[in-house]
């Protein structure tokens, strides 16, 4: 099994002082997990936050766990301020984590202010595949600004990837409206029979109503109505003129 550069270093390092004798205490960690959709499965995240704190001769006190959670949205994530909870309690020194967006998707400031806090706590958050998240870890000052720098690269990167995904999405709008696909507002292309329409608007007097009863929206009914002269005001169900639907 691939396994990176910094385990193997850990291991020869336990392994060293395991030879010399010498008796540390045992770090304790936690392990935090996130799937955002029940089809997801964290198996994978599981045995390599498990691998990268056995490398490290830490102790696995407890796995939190969030199911089917967004991490973009400001979502109440029961284990997740739990895991932080018990952070600030001393349960543990150290937090793994698969990836950094298992913890936050809420760009670099939410990710800052949570290294911020669990630095006050004494705490340090890993990530399995950042190993650049190491550096966060830096006691004092200059651990501070290493915060501060890499908070802007992670910033810069955000608004890269959502510059990317904007235009990857306008891309596909384009070409669906290029082939038909879509309408004006990117709703699908249908076909409307104004008679129809005429006639549903006749027995339910609504516009929403009506557009409900054909997938589109009230506005396409009001054009559609509008393109085929339809009466100014239409007798309502009591005799009475009711208010034009344009």
């Amino acid at each position: 099994m691939w396994r990176r550069k910094s385990d193997k270093i850990e291991e020869r390092r336990a392994k060293r002082e395991r030879e010399s004798g010498a008796l540390l205490p045992i770090m304790k960690a936690s392990i935090y997990l996130r799937v955002s959709s029940e089809e997801q499965n964290e198996t994978n995240q599981l045995a390599a936050c498990e691998q990268f704190c056995q490398a490290r001769s830490w102790e696995i006190v407890h796995v939190y766990r969030d199911h089917g959670l967004s991490g973009y949205q400001d979502t109440e994530r029961p284990d997740y301020e739990a895991c932080k909870s018990d952070a600030r309690a001393g349960k543990f020194k150290h937090i793994v984590v698969w990836a950094l967006d298992r913890w936050t998707r809420q760009g670099s400031q939410a990710l800052m202010r949570d290294l911020n806090d669990l630095s006050l706590w004494g705490v340090q958050l890993h990530s399995v595949q950042e190993d650049f998240l190491d550096s966060f870890n830096v006691e004092g000052e200059l651990g501070a600004i290493l915060r501060r720098f890499i908070s802007e690269v992670l910033a810069w990167q955000a608004r890269l990837e959502a510059i990317k995904l904007s235009d990857r999405v306008k891309a596909a709008y384009n070409r669906k409206r290029e082939a038909g696909e879509l309408a004006d507002w990117g709703r699908p292309a249908i076909e409307l029979d104004h008679a129809a329409v005429k006639a549903k608007y006749d027995e339910l007097r609504s516009l929403r109503k009506t557009a409900k009863h054909f997938g589109c929206s009230y506005q396409t009914v009001r054009r559609l109505l509008q393109n085929g002269h339809y009466p100014d005001k239409p007798e309502s169900p009591t005799g009475s003129s009711a208010p034009s639907p344009l």
